[in-house]
């Protein structure tokens, strides 16, 4: 079984990051692709989400999260949501995509309301 670190690939949206007052920290990105399975490859993006005015949020988030092949194809994607409630200005995510392809190239992750 492969086990690729794709950590490098990951690509951040700053500006929506910063609009919705939070950042992203302690990105991972980790590939598990066995060619002798009919397993699809998954992809698992671990990390942070901080208040960066250590302020609750004011509403939910969903994180999300895409996957590019090596010709620009979105080719997975996934989401995780943080409930405004429970948000004490930081905490921590791990999100799975199954992906059709193993050569994931770029993958981006942003917050949206």
């Amino acid at each position: 079984m492969a086990h690729v670190d794709l950590t490098s690939a990951i690509e951040q949206m700053e500006m929506m990051e910063e609009r919705l007052g939070i950042t992203f920290g302690g990105l991972s990105a980790f590939l598990d692709h066995d060619e002798d399975d009919d397993w699809e490859p998954t992809l698992t993006v671990t990390g942070e989400i901080i208040s960066t005015s250590g302020d609750p949020l004011e509403e939910d988030i969903e994180i999300k999260i895409a996957a590019y092949d090596s010709q620009g194809r979105v080719v997975a994607k996934a989401s995780e949501y943080i409930d405004e409630e429970s948000f004490a200005g930081f905490d921590v995510f791990d999100v799975s995509l199954e992906t059709p392809v193993a050569d994931i190239v770029r993958i981006r992750i942003f917050p949206v309301k």
